[in-house]
């Protein structure tokens, strides 16, 4: 009963008679076990999916709060460093202080030197002016005394004239005395005597002429003296004046400088409180970054202790996954005659391939009657081995994965699926923004992901394009890793843990709509159109089946209560896939 209507004839296997009949106890038995197990299997792989999720995420958490920590320790320095030049800055602001004080009492002497020569000079000024003054009163005297002696002068011509004409008369009154003869004795007396008198007359007038021109020219004298003196006295005053003006202004000028002083005094004072306030908070800044470094290194040690939980997690579930896959495998040799097992590569999670592949496969293949088994295979490779060793009948294979199964062992293409109706995708090489990678000439010396060695976009064109670049993959990397998905891929990018890795347009699309933010990432290179996935039966099976199942494929419509990225599928041609084959021994 357990033999499979698949394969090509083969001797029946002996049955004990409680065995027989596909309504037997045995056979609903065996049908529950198959269920649960291929319910565990996709548990157990998404709980080694998260397992994994979970050693990258520690991993993470470690480099984070190492870097963290580092800075920690860096930051300490740096306020270390920023205290003592803080402290500096106290120092110079306090020796500024004593200079600046210094600086204002030199100012306060010299202005009160100023003040004091500056009323000095100005009484100076002002008994210049009254000289000046003085000067020209004596000036406007000379004057007068001239114009006094000019008078004099006219007085004394005036004396001169009448004492020439006395001469003259006492001469005549001496002539005529003298014919009058004894009469005219008594009257040459009084002529003789009133020509005494004019000769005394001349005789003074000469002396006044002589003190009176004495007189003018002292006079004169003076008058220039004075005159030149209110010159000199007229300069001296622009000079004081001047040295007043010159004062004034050094005395503006100090004000203004102590005024300054004692701002700049203030300021410097006001920098001397900000300082302290500053050392005040750079001290408790030292202690948060003292205890946030200490927290850090307390998270490393807690998050390293349960990385080796999860480490050991890890590896029970793989231990897990593995038995329950062998199980399974066990239980493909004893699958129900209507059954069919499909495998498939683990492109992305074990819980979005149960959501969007499983009741796609299962209605397609309830149509022919058929009941499908669908396993997530552990690797791109072992989907071709297991097929190979006929555990498994077909499966959703990658273009690579299709290609180096088909060198494995025999297959028959039969449908291709439609992505929002293409057959084809585009490889994407990705990086973070700030890794410094802009194209692919910027990925030497940096971390790089790949999903699997038999994945087209995810690794076999993400080489051939670095290659196209004139690049060695071999060589450019500083570190390669293979993340197993595109969904570890991209999470491994954005989380740091990856420079960059190669992924396909598909994979980035669905994330970003799952709401997972990807403004951190930069699409570097895009390859050309990729031959979509190829879902293929090996040839071991009834030709007339494989041709029913591709039928049942390219005809499919009903999509109606799945939630899936296929659209529809297309016949597949082994042909299609010749390109990648190129490219792989490229």
């Amino acid at each position: 009963m357990f033999k499979n209507i698949f394969s090509k004839p083969q001797p029946k296997p002996q049955q004990s008679p409680a065995h027989a009949g596909p309504d037997g106890e045995h056979g609903q038995a065996i049908a529950e076990i198959s269920d649960m197990l291929e319910n565990m299997g996709f548990d157990t792989e998404h709980l080694l999916w998260i397992a994994k999720q979970n050693k990258e995420a520690f991993s993470t958490l470690v480099d984070n709060n190492q870097k963290i920590a580092n800075c920690s320790v860096e930051n300490l320095e740096q306020a270390t460093f920023v205290e003592e030049k803080l402290q500096q800055v106290n120092q110079n602001s306090e020796t500024m202080n004593g200079h600046i004080q210094l600086v204002e009492e030199k100012a306060d002497t010299v202005l009160k030197n100023i003040t004091e020569k500056r009323e000095t000079i100005e009484d100076t000024y002002r008994m210049l002016r009254d000289l000046t003054e003085a000067l020209h009163t004596t000036q406007e005297t000379n004057l007068k005394l001239l114009e006094s002696s000019q008078s004099i002068h006219k007085i004394v011509e005036y004396i001169k004239n009448i004492s020439e004409e006395t001469t003259l008369l006492s001469l005549n009154a001496s002539i005529t005395a003298a014919h009058a003869g004894e009469a005219g004795k008594a009257f040459a007396i009084v002529a003789g005597e009133v020509g005494k008198l004019s000769e005394e007359t001349d005789s003074f007038i000469n002396e006044i002429e002589e003190i009176v021109k004495d007189l003018e020219e002292n006079i004169q004298s003076s008058h220039t003296s004075a005159k030149h003196s209110e010159e000199s006295i007229q300069k001296l005053n622009g000079f004081v004046e001047g040295t007043v003006g010159i004062l004034t202004g050094a005395h503006d000028s100090l004000t203004d400088i102590k005024r300054n002083m004692e701002n700049l005094t203030a300021v410097s004072q006001t920098n001397l409180d900000v300082s302290a306030d500053v050392k005040k908070a750079l001290d408790k800044l030292t202690d948060t970054i003292s205890s946030s470094a200490g927290q850090s290194y307390d998270s490393i040690a807690l998050i390293t202790q349960h990385q080796k939980q999860t480490d050991t997690l890890l590896t029970c579930c793989d231990n897990i996954s593995s038995m329950c896959e062998n199980i399974q495998y066990s239980m493909c040799s004893i699958k129900g005659s209507n059954e069919i097992v499909i495998g498939i590569n683990p492109f992305t999670s074990p819980d979005e391939i149960k959501k969007m592949y499983q009741p796609l496969l299962a209605r397609i293949f309830s149509s022919l009657g058929l009941k499908v088994r669908l396993m997530i295979v552990k690797d791109y490779l072992s989907l071709g081995e297991q097929i190979k060793k006929g555990n498994i009948d077909g499966g959703w294979f990658s273009p690579f994965a299709y290609i180096t199964a088909a060198e494995m062992t025999p297959l028959d293409p039969v449908a291709t699926p439609l992505i929002n109706g293409k057959d084809y995708y585009n490889g994407y090489i990705i990086a973070r923004k700030d890794s410094g990678i802009a194209s692919l000439q910027d990925l030497s010396g940096k971390s790089f992901a790949y999903v699997d060695k038999n994945s087209a976009s995810g690794y076999l064109y993400a080489r051939h394009s670095i290659k196209e670049a004139g690049l060695d993959p071999e060589n450019i990397f500083s570190k390669v890793s293979f993340a197993g998905s595109h969904d570890q891929v991209l999470y491994g990018v954005i989380n740091g843990e990856f420079d960059a890795g190669a992924t396909y347009n598909e994979a980035y699309e669905k994330m970003q709509e799952s709401g997972t933010d990807m403004s951190c990432l930069s699409i570097i290179s895009t390859t050309g159109n990729i031959q979509k996935d190829a879902i293929a039966f090996r040839r071991s099976l009834d030709a007339g089946r494989i041709q029913e199942i591709k039928n049942a494929f390219v005809n499919f419509h009903d999509f109606s209560g799945i939630t899936t990225p296929v659209t529809g599928f297309v016949e597949a041609k082994d042909s299609n896939y010749d390109f990648i084959r190129k490219v792989q021994k490229g």
